[in-house]
């Protein structure tokens, strides 16, 4: 008789474990506490707006394309991907350059802010391949273990090439310009860290972004959500949205069922792919937690992020798809994300105009513009915080574009830490996950197996590989693996 699973939360990685699992033979129920599947790729219409509320950078194309292969398909059997070129336009005070894959271009603008900066970039591209290349066959698909991560050759090689110091230093020591730096170094903050305690291991995606480049679903990323769901629904895995787990029930050592906020669910294992500290401290008893109260305040956990999704009547021709503000201060802001002591004042953010590459994102001339800023978690989340720190990013923008950009907004939503918590759960309020740190990469990160319950699993952020919508995928994968190791 086939084995029952249930999986907590419908994100991404919730999504590939139990795609994968139904297709191994295994009976899957997988209940959403939300309306929609996604976990914090989700999907804001209003107005005649829409905007990718979470991840908006399709990167790592050939971790969407393992997934897919596993039944026979291909991304493009349920969505058309346009590469952008350039990929995002830098902003700053005094400039603006239009970053690419176009690497002699790059090289180019390098040499012109920094002589001799073009050979270095080169450089470093070489060892960001060999990283990168190494993680996907060597580590990112393997269960963690001790054997995996000390290898000799790999740890000599990192040594060698210093990859263990922090991310700040590697750079600092190959550039000078503070230009370069701040291009080379925005990865950081989407890998759960800062410059500053985020290993030079993850140069690997420079790597991502110059050679591979960036994409997007031609009608938003939630259409890779929704390709996800499909697979799954067509393996015969069944969905319960807006139904919340609320305990998981423990007899003889074993997870037994799930209580929603509407019934009870029996099943042979179950897979959370909700916040793990969630999961630990509120749905499972004391005594079968394998992880402390004091365990998770000890761990780096990502910043959380102020985010305002805008509607606009104009259009604006000088914002491309992705766009970066990178402030004069940055290093100020990265101290306020580290220290977790209070809301930036200068910070550097992300601006997304989807409208850009999807027509049906805005009213005829008018365009969705979601604006980032990067805040540390576990901050008092106040109104007056939130409305000063929208008043610096409008005056902000308004330079840039050499217009006040408050007379285009039609539509305007903010949400941050408070609304990462109500919906997600998330520790803190984190907007990512677990930081990709030196001592959380790989086998440091909490398992995707309960120390304490052999048939209770975990997938997504916060356990291995990391931070990250390919992660995540990948994740699913490798937990759908040892699952069926142990039970088929």
């Amino acid at each position: 008789m086939a084995k029952t699973v249930i999986v907590i939360g419908a994100g991404f990685g919730g999504l590939a474990v139990a795609a994968i699992l139904a297709k191994r033979g295994f009976q899957v129920k997988v209940f959403e506490k939300n309306a929609r599947a996604g976990g914090r790729a989700a999907i804001i219409e209003n107005n005649g707006f829409k905007f990718d509320s979470g991840p908006s950078w399709y990167m790592m194309p050939e971790a969407f394309e393992r997934f897919f292969a596993i039944f026979d398909k291909k991304p493009e059997d349920f969505y058309h991907l346009v590469k952008l070129n350039p990929t995002y336009r830098a902003f700053f005070d005094n400039a603006a350059f239009d970053i690419s894959t176009d690497i002699p271009k790059m090289l180019e603008l390098f040499e012109k802010l920094e002589a001799g900066s073009s050979l270095k970039f080169t450089r470093i591209l070489k060892e960001a391949k060999y990283i990168y290349h190494t993680a996907i066959k060597e580590i990112l698909y393997r269960d963690p273990s001790f054997q995996d991560f000390l290898q000799p050759k790999l740890i000599l090689k990192f040594l060698q090439k210093n990859l263990f110091q922090s991310y700040d230093q590697f750079i600092k020591k190959n550039f000078h310009n503070e230009k370069i730096r701040r291009i080379l170094s925005w990865h950081t903050i989407f890998l759960g860290g800062t410059p500053y305690n985020v290993p030079a291991l993850y140069i690997l995606m420079l790597y991502a972004d110059f050679k591979l480049g960036t994409f997007f679903p031609e009608k938003g990323f939630y259409s890779v959500v929704e390709a996800l769901v499909k697979i799954a629904t067509d393996q015969g895995v069944e969905f319960h949205y807006q139904e919340a787990v609320e305990t998981i029930t423990i007899k003889n050592k074993l997870a037994t069922s799930v209580k929603t906020n509407t019934t009870e669910y029996q099943a042979d294992l179950i897979i959370s792919n909700a916040d793990y500290y969630h999961t630990e401290q509120s749905l499972l008893p004391a005594s079968f937690r394998s992880y402390s109260a004091d365990y998770w305040p000890k761990k780096v956990f990502s910043p959380s992020v102020l985010l305002i999704f805008v509607g606009t009547k104009k259009k604006f021709p000088q914002l491309l798809h992705h766009n970066y503000y990178f402030s004069n201060e940055a290093a100020e802001h990265f101290k306020t994300i580290d220290q977790r002591t209070a809301w930036p004042e200068n910070p550097s953010f992300y601006i997304s105009v989807r409208s850009k590459d999807d027509e049906s994102a805005a009213p005829k001339n008018g365009e969705a513009i979601m604006f980032l800023v990067p805040i540390a978690n576990g901050l008092e989340d106040t109104e007056a915080e939130r409305q000063h720190l929208k008043t610096y990013l409008y005056q902000k923008i308004s330079k840039i574009l050499g217009e006040d950009f408050s007379k285009a907004i039609v539509h305007e939503k903010i949400t941050s830490l408070a609304e990462q918590i109500t919906d997600f759960h998330a520790f803190n309020g984190n907007a990512f996950g677990l930081a990709n740190t030196l001592w959380q990469t790989g086998i440091f990160r909490p398992h995707n197996q309960s120390n304490k319950l052999k048939n209770l699993f975990f997938t997504g952020t916060t356990t291995a590989p990391g931070i990250g919508v390919p992660l995540a995928l990948i994740s699913g994968e490798v937990t759908a693996t040892k699952i069926c190791k142990i039970y088929e």
